[in-house]
């Protein structure tokens, strides 16, 4: 019975770990667009 509950337990987390993942990639992803929008904004100022 333990057992059980441990694997379901162990079961949650990995699948709690993999959703973290993506978000941070997704956070990553968005990280990545904000930038790339910013120093197009700066360039366009410099212009």
């Amino acid at each position: 019975m333990r057992q059980d509950n441990d694997d379901e337990n162990m079961e949650q987390i990995r699948q709690l770990i993999e959703e973290i993942k993506r978000e941070k990639q997704l956070m990553r992803d968005e990280a990545h667009i904000i930038r790339g929008e910013l120093s197009q904004a700066m360039y366009n100022e410099d212009l």
